[in-house]
């Protein structure tokens, strides 16, 4: 069971750089919660620049804490080859850690994976 005491803050209430730091603090501390989301900000870059290889490293703490959303998100990004260098054995790696933990969206794009060897959108 994965690390996750994060709770989320009223971001909305906070400038966007004051609501990646506090995400930003949580993740560093371990926090699966934390990093799932620190990764999602830098994915979409929200509150700071887009960077697929941060989102990538974050996914991958998250994930690696058993994180099946993380797990099926950092799937996407081997799928894509966004941040990271294009592995389909690696995104299915992943896909079947997260299906295994009952995430059906994993297990859709492990069929979409197999089937077409690509997936629609990277986004977490």
């Amino acid at each position: 069971m994965p690390k996750n005491t994060y709770r989320r803050p009223n971001l909305r209430a906070l400038s966007p750089e004051k609501a990646c730091q506090m995400v930003r603090q949580r993740a560093l501390q371990g926090d699966a919660g934390a990093q799932h989301m620190l990764a999602v900000l830098y994915l979409e870059g929200a509150g700071m620049q887009r960077d697929y290889f941060q989102a990538a490293q974050w996914f991958r703490c998250a994930a690696r804490q058993g994180s099946a959303v993380a797990q099926n998100a950092l799937g996407k990004l081997y799928a894509e080859g966004l941040g990271v260098q294009r592995n389909r054995s690696a995104a299915r790696k992943w896909f079947l850690k997260a299906a295994g933990l009952g995430l059906i969206e994993a297990r859709q794009n492990l069929e979409s994976l197999e089937n077409q060897g690509s997936l629609g959108s990277a986004s977490a």
